[in-house]
C-alpha cells in the first residue's frame, strides 16, 4: 500500500495554475457525476465531494485540498442544494456545509502530513538501502585484506603443515 501510494504521488511539484486548474477539473468531474447520480444521493448533496476534495489534497497540496473544499461546498450548495440554483440556504445546510468545510480542511491537512511522511520514509528507505550495500561492501575489502594477509603469512612459512593450515584458513575467509 504504501508503495503504491509512493507511485501515485506526482515527483515533482506542479506549477500554482496548473495545480489549481486540475482541482477545478476533478470538482467538475464530481459535480456532473453528482448530478447524473441525482435520484439515488438526492439527501446527499456533499457526499461525492469528500473523494474529490480527498484527492486533490494527496495529488496536490493542502491548498488545493482547500480549494476542492470550498469550490465542492460552493457547487454544492448552488446546485444539489434547495432553493436550487441559489445561495440562499437554511441553517441545517448552512451546518451541514460548514461540517463538510471543516472535514475537508482537516482531511487536506493530514493527507499533507501523509504524504510527507511517505515521502520521509520512502527517502529514508533509499538511505538504508544505500547504507547496506556500503556495509556490504567494506564487508567485502576487508575480508580481501584478511584473505590476502593469510596467503602472504601462507607464503612466508617454510613448514608445509602451517601452509596447508593458512590456506584452509583462506579458503574458509
Amino acid at each position: 500500500m504504501e508503495n503504491l501510494l509512493v507511485r501515485l504521488l506526482p515527483k515533482q511539484r506542479y506549477g500554482i495554475t496548473l495545480r489549481y486548474a486540475a482541482t477545478c477539473l476533478i470538482v467538475a468531474i464530481t459535480a456532473l457525476l453528482r448530478y447524473s447520480l441525482d435520484g439515488p444521493l438526492e439527501n446527499f448533496p456533499l457526499l461525492l465531494f469528500v473523494p474529490a476534495v480527498f484527492l486533490c489534497a494527496l495529488l496536490f497540496d493542502r491548498g488545493s485540498g482547500f480549494f476542492a473544499t470550498i469550490l465542492s461546498a460552493a457547487v454544492s450548495a448552488y446546485v444539489f442544494i434547495e432553493p436550487y440554483f441559489s445561495f440562499a440556504i437554511g441553517i441545517q445546510n448552512f451546518f451541514a456545509l460548514s461540517l463538510f468545510a471543516i472535514i475537508g480542511f482537516t482531511m487536506s491537512l493530514v493527507t499533507e502530513v501523509l504524504r510527507k511522511t511517505i515521502r520521509r520514509l520512502n527517502e529514508s528507505e533509499k538511505t538504508k538501502a544505500l547504507l547496506l550495500e556500503e556495509l556490504a561492501h567494506r564487508t567485502k575489502n576487508d575480508l580481501a585484506i584478511i584473505s590476502s594477509a593469510i596467503t602472504l603469512q601462507s607464503s612466508a612459512s617454510w613448514d608445509p603443515a602451517v601452509r596447508e593450515a593458512l590456506s584452509a584458513a583462506n579458503a574458509r575467509v
